[in-house]
């Protein structure tokens, strides 16, 4: 992360995370729908969420610590509804995942492109001005700015990977289930 802020003053940048299976492991969430041979709903998902019981990642809070003491901001770009956003803040806060920003999922903007340009204006959230994202984080490509699975196999959108875009594998569920066999 030096080398990616480089010459940008602290407050000036940030990285942007997703949520779960990114900062917040819901393995234990994943194992009792399996236990109940039941699939997500969005009331089970709810309930989970509000437990404020999921884990964090191994090295997520050392992650947004480190992102800090180099200067920058750590921002939370999820797809849990709006509804969930502050037991999800109170989950972070309590397994030591450090934000100044969290971002959750409005009524119908499933897709997180015009968050992450909120995020970089300076508009999604007062008191959080415009930021120079560095690097983002996420387990599915819908977690990164204009990727989809549409760009699976072209390697001059995927050129940024382990650059700048950082993906943790995600084997219980993603935009990748959609994906045809060859």
């Amino acid at each position: 992360m030096p080398e990616l802020s480089r010459n940008l003053p602290a407050g000036s940048w940030g990285v942007i995370l997703d949520a779960d299976e990114t900062v917040l492991d819901n393995s234990e969430y994943q194992r009792r729908r399996a236990v109940l041979d039941s699939a997500y709903t969005d009331a089970s998902w709810n309930a989970w969420v509000n437990e404020r019981a999921a884990p964090a990642v191994p090295g997520a809070p050392e992650l947004t610590r480190r992102v800090h003491a180099l200067g920058g901001r750590v921002v939370i770009v999820t797809n849990r509804a709006m509804v969930v956003c502050d037991p999800t803040r109170e989950n972070l806060q309590r397994v030591g995942i450090e934000t100044d920003l969290v971002v959750c999922q409005a009524p119908g903007e499933s897709d997180k492109n015009p968050r992450f340009q909120r995020v970089e204006r300076g508009t999604a959230a007062p008191g959080v001005g415009p930021l120079t994202i560095v690097a983002w984080f996420g387990d599915n490509i819908l977690d990164f700015p204009g990727m989809t699975q549409a760009v699976r196999n072209d390697s001059r959108a995927l050129a940024e990977f382990g650059n700048r875009y950082f993906i943790l594998p995600n084997p219980m569920y993603g935009s990748w289930t959609q994906n045809r066999d060859p």
